[in-house]
Parts: C-alpha cells; structure tokens; sequence
C-alpha cells in the first residue's frame, strides 16, 4: 500500500525562507528574502493543479508577518498567475543573453491585503 499525500514545509535560515511541497512524489519549491520572492518551481507536468499557487500563499504569507508589500521578478508566460493573484507590473526589465538576445521579464508588487494578519 503506497503512502498517502504529504507535505512538508521547510524553513533553513530566518534571513531566508525556502518552502517544499511533497504531494506523491511530486515536487514543487519556492524561496522569499525579506520582501522579494526569490523563485517558485513547479515541474511542468505539476502545473495548473494549484501547487504553485499554494508555494505563493506560504511565501505571501511569510513576507506579510513584516512587509506591506512584495515584490517578484516574473516571466512573460507568468504574468497571467501573477496578475489574478494581485500583483501588478511595476517596471519591464531585460538582460542581454547569449547571441545578442533579450530576455524580458517583469518586476511585480503585491501589497498587503486586509485579509492578512500579521502574528507577533
């Protein structure tokens, strides 16, 4: 008999908190310093089943307990996820690539809802 779903939050270092979902066998992963999310992964065939959602939340959740605001940097193909969970577009960013190329990406804020406690 398999096991049944799991999860499993993990917190390394205060300045820096990193979270893992577990959920059979499938893995999904973000991190936030201080007011910025650093990264969400979700493996492609894990997307839109709402892992990455749940990794935000926990990483909101987390910046909300000190800052009135967050901030991401955002993939062009993202930006829809963002956007339906509050964020706006503050400024267009690029990076020159290999080849000459542009990668394009989006700086995004989301600011304290009511809906958020802050624990003391």
């Amino acid at each position: 008999m398999r096991p049944g779903p799991q999860k499993r939050l993990r917190f390394p270092a205060p300045e820096r908190s990193n979270y893992e979902l577990h959920k059979s066998g499938q893995r999904t992963d973000g991190s936030c310093t201080e007011d910025h999310i650093n990264r969400v992964f979700v493996r492609p065939d894990c997307q839109g089943k709402g892992y990455g959602s749940g990794i935000l939340a926990q990483l909101e959740q987390e910046i909300f307990k000190t800052y009135n605001a967050v901030y991401l940097e955002s993939s062009l193909p993202a930006v829809g996820l963002y956007e339906k969970r509050g964020y706006q577009t503050v400024r267009h960013e690029g990076i020159e690539v290999e080849n000459g190329a542009v990668l394009v990406y989006e700086i995004m804020r989301k600011e304290i809802s009511e809906k958020v406690t802050r624990s003391e």
